[in-house]
Formats: structure tokens, C-alpha cells, sequence
């Protein structure tokens, strides 16, 4: 119980807060694979289910999520697949080429880039309506891309190739060639200046100065040199690299050293995500899902009912997420609060464009007493900025004793990285002497 005197007044307010009362889906998981197969996660990676895909022959090859709550994956002939529900359902379109399309990543400002086999780039700037498609010469079929989100791509291919573009993908050089040309299978960034790339034959490349220079590490042990599939940044600081049988290498120190943090041999790791904190989800062959709440430390084997196929890799969907707080009475025992985005991107523009959709209400028992779109208490779109807060006035006249019920998203509308801190219970004491 928290009291507020005021002097002038001379009101006593006494607000209790409770815990919020409603669950709901938080933390979406897609991984996709072989033969048109993916399986999807709306409780943290925790349970997973089949996702129904257009295409069962297909190979999916790189899945990412954008910042409105949608999916996109790439997969063979040349097939661009869209999840606008979490993953529960992929739509197929067909690009303009037959190419088997190996990554894809975006800048959150509309910019798309796929990569693909046979030297072939393709680029997207209206959010991947349209597609063009770019030809290079560096002898290699394209594995992986990702951007640091200001204007640098940087992609990996088969032969060793690490290559860059300033102009949203437009044009590329070489920036690296890995020792003995091993292929390179992935690429992580820690969002600041350090790139670390993995691939066969032991060896692990890093760039400390945001991708212009690369140093080579090669990890050698029992005269095995491990093939690894996957790498990511992790934002307790590490990187954390992965592959063939059960190879997982963990550095602290920027790609400098690597610890051996090896898992059960029959594992044939192929790619692995991170939703920004501790949490890490593994996917390899044979429907492999391997979930860490503790960035690596220790593991736990989720078994999906007649999922054979490989798993080929796996995103996280980052969203927004809006939060009540500092909730508050006034002199007139009306209720003030603050409405802050704690998610890892800006809410959509139909928050905006559709402001009867997404609400806030407040009601005491079933009876609604008040609702505000969630645009008009915030014109200026703040909310769009992460960490951003709007304040507003709830004119409501609390009671003597009172206990109301606080709704943000009332429809639920809003796709949210966390839905279980959208409803308050509060009770509420106002004495006016």
C-alpha cells in the first residue's frame, strides 16, 4: 500500500497494485527446414506446433522477423514465404528467379536483402514488395547476410568470401577471403563494431572495426577441425557458435578466445536465434530444438510430435511492447498514468492509421467506463521510439473504495513481445477531508 498526502488538498490516497491478471502469447518463435516444414512458438520456445506453409516441397532455407510482428523466409526456386500470424501459416510468392534463396535480413526503414546461389543478390525497398535482382562475380554461392541496421551488409558465401555493401546492396566488394577458401556459414554482430563469422575447417573470423578488417581464429581440438553452421550474439556479451556434432564455442572477450561448451555428439546444429536476453533456441537435423535460458550454460531437448525433418533455422519476432505505469490518483481522485513502448522496436503505423483498434479501457467490474484510442493520447507518435513514454489523464472519479480494472490493447490488436503486462487490477482508497 502506497500513501500520497496532499498539502492542499488535504486528500489521502491510497493505491494498491496488483500483479496483471491476464495471460497471453509473448515471445514468438519460428524455425523452418526441409520440405516446406516449420513449426512455430508463442510461449517462449516452451511448446511448438506445425505451421501450415503453401509449397511441401520446397527447402526453406532463412527465416527473419520484421518489426510489425510478420515472418519472412527464403527457401528454393526461388520462393519468398510471409507469416502475418506468428508463424501459424506461411503464403508463398514466387520471385523473379529460380535460384534457391539462402538468407534474407532488413533494415527496419523498408531496405530488403535476399541472398542467394550463383553470385545472385536480391534487394527490396518498399518492405519486400518488389524485388530487383543483383548480379556479382565473387565465384560463390551466398550463405548468410545481415546488416548492422545503418547502411552496412555484409554477406558470406561458399569459397571463403566475406563481402560488404554501403548503398543497401546495390554494389559489393570483397572485404576478406578465409584462409584455404572454407566456406563461411553465418555472421553475427554484437551492434556496435564487432562481426564474428564462422564456417568449415575451425576457422572463426572477426572484425572489430565494424567490418572494414578481419582477423582469422582457428579452433583446433582431438585433430578435429569443427564444421560450424551458426553463430549469434548474445546481449549478456557473448558470442556463441555452433554446428556438427554438438560443437558449441562460447567467446567473452569479442571473438578473441573461444570456449569449448560441446553438447551431445548426435546434435547436428544448423542455425540459432537469441531473443536479445538469455535466452538462446538451437535447430539442426531431424527436427533438433534445443533451448538455454541461461545463454549457453545448460540446455534443454524440446520434442515437437512427428517432426522429422531438419530445421534449417529459426528467428525471433521482435516487437513492441507497451506497459502502464506510474499509475497515480489527483486532487480529483482521477487516475493518471504513463504508456511506455518496452519492446525492442516502434509500434506499426495502423496503431496510428486504425486508432479505433487499439485501446485503452478501464472498467469497474464488466462495465466499461471509459475508452481512448491509443493514438490520440499520443499525436507527436513518440511511441514509436523505444523506451518512449506518453502521459495521460484517466477521467475517472475513483470511489471510496474502489477497485478497477486498467485494459492497454483492449481488442487485442497489438501484436506485443508481452501481452501479460497489459492488465491491471488496481485498488483504490480516496479520502477527501
Amino acid at each position: 500500500m502506497m500513501k500520497f498526502n496532499n498539502l492542499f488538498s488535504k486528500i489521502l490516497i491510497y493505491v494498491i497494485f496488483i500483479a496483471p491478471v491476464v495471460s497471453a502469447d509473448f515471445g514468438n518463435y519460428s524455425a523452418v527446414g526441409r520440405n516446406g516444414t516449420a513449426v512455430y512458438s508463442k510461449d517462449g520456445g516452451k511448446t511448438w506446433k506445425k505451421s501450415k506453409v503453401s509449397g511441401k516441397k520446397i527447402y526453406i532455407n532463412g527465416v527473419v522477423s520484421d518489426y510489425l510482428g510478420n515472418f519472412y523466409a527464403v527457401a528454393s526456386k526461388g520462393k519468398l514465404l510471409t507469416s502475418r500470424d506468428g508463424g501459424v501459416n506461411y503464403s508463398a510468392k514466387q520471385l523473379n528467379t529460380e535460384m534457391q534463396l539462402s538468407s534474407i535480413a532488413h533494415d527496419g526503414h523498408g531496405k530488403y536483402v535476399i541472398v542467394a546461389e550463383q553470385d545472385t543478390i536480391l534487394i527490396s525497398s518498399d518492405y519486400a514488395k518488389t524485388w530487383r535482382v543483383i548480379k556479382t562475380d565473387f565465384k560463390t554461392n551466398f550463405t548468410k547476410v545481415i546488416t548492422d541496421q545503418k547502411g552496412v551488409w555484409i554477406a558470406v558465401g561458399n569459397g571463403g568470401a566475406i563481402i560488404s555493401s554501403n548503398d543497401n546492396g546495390e554494389s559489393w566488394k570483397k572485404v576478406h577471403q578465409s584462409p584455404m577458401k572454407s566456406h563461411r556459414r553465418d555472421i553475427a554482430f554484437d551492434g556496435k563494431n564487432t562481426y564474428a563469422v564462422v564456417g568449415a575447417s575451425g576457422y572463426i573470423n572477426v572484425s572489430t572495426d565494424k567490418g572494414v578488417t578481419w582477423s582469422d581464429h582457428q579452433i583446433i581440438e582431438d585433430r578435429r577441425k569443427p564444421f560450424l553452421e551458426s553463430v549469434l550474439w548474445n546481449n549478456n556479451g557473448k558470442f556463441i557458435a555452433a554446428g556438427w556434432r554438438g560443437k558449441v564455442f562460447v567467446s567473452s572477450d569479442l571473438g578473441k578466445t573461444w570456449e569449448n561448451a560441446e553438447l551431445d555428439k548426435s546434435y547436428r546444429i544448423l542455425k540459432a536465434t537469441t531473443n536479445g536476453s538469455s535466452q538462446v533456441i538451437m535447430v539442426g537435423f531431424k527436427g533438433l530444438l534445443l533451448t538455454s535460458k541461461d545463454a549457453g550454460k545448460t540446455w534443454k531437448l524440446v520434442k515437437v510430435k512427428k517432426l522429422r525433418r531438419h530445421l534449417h533455422d529459426v528467428a525471433y519476432n521482435v516487437l513492441p511492447d507497451l506497459v502502464p505505469s506510474s499509475i497515480k490518483t489527483n486532487e480529483q481522485c482521477q487516475i493518471t498514468m504513463n504508456l511506455t513502448n518496452r519492446g525492442d522496436v516502434a509500434v506499426p503505423d495502423g496503431l496510428y492509421k486504425n486508432p479505433d483498434q487499439y485501446t485503452i479501457t478501464v472498467q469497474r467490474k464488466k462495465k466499461v467506463l471509459y475508452t481512448v484510442p491509443i493514438a490520440s493520447i499520443d499525436p507527436e507518435s513518440k511511441l514509436k521510439r523505444v523506451g518512449a513514454s506518453v502521459s495521460l489523464l484517466l477521467p475517472i472519479n475513483v470511489q471510496k473504495k474502489d477497485t478497477l480494472i486498467l485494459k492497454v490493447d483492449a481488442l487485442n490488436k497489438l501484436r506485443e513481445s508481452n501481452k501479460k503486462n497489459n492488465t491491471r487490477k488496481l485498488k483504490f482508497k480516496c479520502k477527501i477531508k
